[in-house]
């Protein structure tokens, strides 16, 4: 993919005094691999019980529906939710069951073990996309963690959506794996979680013991991360050997230590004078087998050796979850107390008219993460991850040295695709926390000695301005009407016009009332901020930025209290730059976009040379506004719409409607036409008055898309985990659906009215 860099000009460099230079890597990740001498351990699954379609359609008994043979398939049709269940279950070590499947459309299938008096012993879900329906689909549950369990498995029962009328099975599959297996391989390490806790990690076993190298310097500290999960333990206690090994073989040290059950364990071990002497060194880690000889496993982080920096730079990029760009003190627009980011906003660079990419968390944050459009990365739905074809923020501040944390409020940005190059990644266990716990993570990590003397890329995320809006006191009373009516008076229906309140809040008749919460929460995880910076300075000392991911409607615009629709409230969001790399110019009016966030905190670091998309927010502040004013281009949740916003003027364009009962898009081009300085709240469309404004913000819009490079990144067959689906509607959101082949926007060759009304839009090739 291209990547633009920019190095900073003009009136940010006078600003921030001499240029920096390029930061010298201090810090460093090595990279792990199997001792040399020790016997390669397959990794692949053992069958331990197959059935072929003839054998499914005998061994396993189909509740509510019937099945037959076709072409050697066993093909089933249900009546509504389709069962099979199986009784005569195999005994044996299997800690895996998958099943090998086609489907007309996308669902979920629930697997559920059972004991032989019909008691559940475990219940697990998937969620597979929507593919070709001729595509095989190999769905598999991991048991590894319920392994005790699996001998008291009398009953394994598998539940298929409704409406798969013709379902296709070609085999259900048993399978037994080593300890192994159950951890990311040495050469390819992955998140790995222990509770809430994520981190970047491969496997560690007793029979496969693992070492990598390093330059020894005095004073250097070599540091990483372990855990045992709790289906790889027996009842001995296993422990973890550290040596350090010269160039003869001969070992100079030797740490043990105990390996912790389900959370994560930091050592540090300082080289001192005597190790600094044989130069380059072997750090072996390896693990004492359990009684009797048993393979025991851990996870285990790839050690770093980090050097003590005297004043180590730290970075803090803050997402603020559903956040309205008036909705801050500053702004003074209404009566809401941010007295933090005022503060932040007066002594840096708060931009007034920044733009999101998409209305819905995970596209526009990626959009943050990657430097890329959602027209590019193609994620336009919170169920469809990002591919690892990008380069992240994280990765490329980590390639520098940094130490690169994530704190994360909702559950379901763990697993988009934006833990790439996040040492360590926390997030809720449930679909969203309170911006106290996700901050109390975070200074926990900071008090473990981990980062200290050491340059850190910190990613928050704050989720309390989302709905449901539920504000701790004294926040859910600080900003009610005083008026003193009833706000579930049923007489007041009608008096704010046609206002549909949300579900969590349904007995509400009196808007203000819900109005006021969200102010309520701005303000509680205002204070919440302020509080954290006061207790850990060092998050604001050098690099902070402050931006939200989409606004919210209220009951101004769109779909009331939600942020549904890509509307100018859904759009226009809070982005703020402060710390002492950041030249103080107070309130901004330049029209700018979050997806240039990272390429501006990589400048603003001093990593100018580091390959990143975008350009720096703070080159050409104090040139005069030149020609035309910039176009800014957004897509909304689903893919359903697409936004052009040209100085007062704003387009708002269809390019599906979505048939939810079928799953699926069908072409809809019609558009609306704002004029944002007469009506602010977009009441009026006025479309027919303004042809040629409507036909050339129309054929910027349409390049934009058709020159996307989505095709090359998209992921198109997805699934989806249990956790994330319950996250997802927990907060309101239905799974999207995978995108078409190709380039999926728009048919440039459409002949639909509106595109043969407006001609001119269609882009040239």
């Amino acid at each position: 993919m291209r990547r633009i860099t920019s190095t900073l000009a003009g009136l940010a460099l006078a600003a921030c005094s001499d240029p920096l230079p390029e930061l010298e890597v201090q810090g460093k990740q090595l990279t792990l691999q199997v001792c040399e001498g020790v016997q390669e351990i397959s990794t692949e699954p053992v069958v331990l019980k197959h059935w072929d379609s003839e054998g499914v359609l005998a061994s396993w008994k189909a509740r509510k529906g019937t099945g037959r043979i076709r072409s050697t398939r066993a093909v089933f049709t249900f009546e509504e939710q389709g069962i099979l269940e199986l009784r005569d279950v195999p005994q044996g070590a299997y800690d895996r069951i998958r099943l090998d499947m086609r489907t007309p459309r996308d669902g979920r299938l629930q697997l559920d073990l059972q004991d032989s008096e019909g008691n559940k012993l475990h219940r697990a879900s998937i969620y597979f996309g929507n593919s070709d329906p001729d595509q095989l689909k190999n769905l598999e549950f991991p048991l590894q963690k319920v392994r005790k369990k699996l001998g008291d498995v009398g009953r394994v029962i598998l539940h298929f959506p409704k409406g798969l009328d013709t379902l296709t099975i070609t085999g259900i599959t048993f399978l037994g794996t080593t300890p192994e297996s159950w951890l990311p391989d040495p050469r390819a390490p992955a998140m790995t979680a222990m509770g809430s806790d994520h981190r970047m990690a491969a496997g560690l076993s007793s029979r496969r013991p693992l070492e990598t190298k390093f330059e020894a310097q005095a004073g250097l500290n070599f540091s990483f991360d372990f855990a045992a999960p709790d289906g790889l333990r027996d009842n001995s206690d296993s422990a973890l050997t550290l040596e350090f090994i010269d160039d003869t073989g001969r070992t100079l040290a030797e740490h043990e230590f105990a390996v912790p059950v389900n959370s994560w364990r930091t050592e540090q071990v300082t080289i001192d004078a005597s190790l600094a002497q044989a130069g380059t060194l072997t750090a072996r880690l390896s693990l004492a087998p359990g009684r009797g000889g048993t393979v025991t496993a851990c996870a285990l982080t790839p050690p770093r050796v980090d050097g003590r920096q005297s004043d180590p730079r730290t970075v803090l990029l803050l997402t603020s979850d559903t956040h309205r760009a008036d909705y801050l003190g500053f702004m003074e627009r209404m009566e809401v107390d941010t007295p933090t980011l005022d503060r932040l906003a007066t002594e840096g660079v708060a931009f007034t008219d920044c733009w999101a990419a998409a209305n819905v968390t995970n596209p526009a944050h990626i959009s943050i993460m990657t430097g890329t459009g959602v027209q590019d990365h193609g994620v336009v739905s919170n169920d469809i991850p990002a591919s690892p074809k990008f380069l992240t923020l994280a990765e490329a501040f980590a390639e520098r040295g940094y130490r690169t944390f994530a704190v994360l409020s909702a559950a379901h940005l763990a697993w988009g695709g934006i833990e790439q190059g996040f040492e360590r990644m926390s997030s809720p266990d449930r679909a969203a926390r309170d911006s106290s716990e996700t901050i109390a993570i975070l200074e926990e990590w900071l008090r473990d000695g981990s980062t200290d003397g050491r340059p850190l890329f910190v990613w928050l995320h704050l989720f309390d301005a989302h709905g449901a809006y539920r504000p701790p006191p004294p926040y859910d009373t600080m900003y009610q009407p005083e008026d003193g009516e009833d706000p579930k008076d049923p007489a007041n229906a009608g008096r704010w016009g046609e206002v549909e309140m949300p579900s969590w809040c349904s007995q509400v008749t009196d808007p203000r009332y819900v109005e006021a919460l969200y102010r309520g929460e701005v303000t509680y995880q205002d204070n919440a901020l302020g509080e954290l910076l006061d207790r850990q300075p060092r998050l604001e000392r050098d690099l902070l930025v402050f931006v939200g991911d989409h606004g919210e409607n209220l009951y101004d615009q769109g779909p009331n209290f939600d942020h549904t629709g890509l509307t100018t409230v859904t759009q226009h969001i809070p982005l703020i730059l402060a710390g002492s790399r950041v030249p103080q110019m107070g309130l901004v009016q330049q029209p700018v976009t979050q997806v240039n966030v990272g390429r501006t905190l990589l400048d603003l670091a001093g990593l100018g040379g580091t390959e990143f998309p975008g350009t720096n927010l703070l080159l050409g502040l104090d040139a005069e506004p030149a020609g035309e004013p910039v176009t800014r281009f957004a897509l909304q949740a689903h893919a359903l719409k697409a936004s052009a916003k040209r100085g007062r003027w704003y387009l708002n364009h269809n390019l599906y409607a979505r048939q939810r009962s079928e799953g699926v898009r069908v072409p809809n081009h019609a558009m609306v036409l704002f004029d944002l300085e007469a009506d602010p709240d977009c009441k009026v469309n006025v479309l027919d008055d303004n042809r040629e404004v409507a036909l050339d913000l129309r054929a910027q819009l349409l390049r934009w898309l058709m020159d996307s490079r989505v095709a090359e990144y998209l992921t198109s067959d997805y699934r989806t985990d249990e956790a994330t689906l319950k996250a997802l509607a927990g907060l309101g959101y239905a799974p999207g659906s995978a995108l078409p082949d190709n380039n999926p926007w728009i048919d440039p060759e459409c002949a639909c009215e509106w595109c043969e009304a407006y001609p001119i839009g269609k882009p040239d090739r």
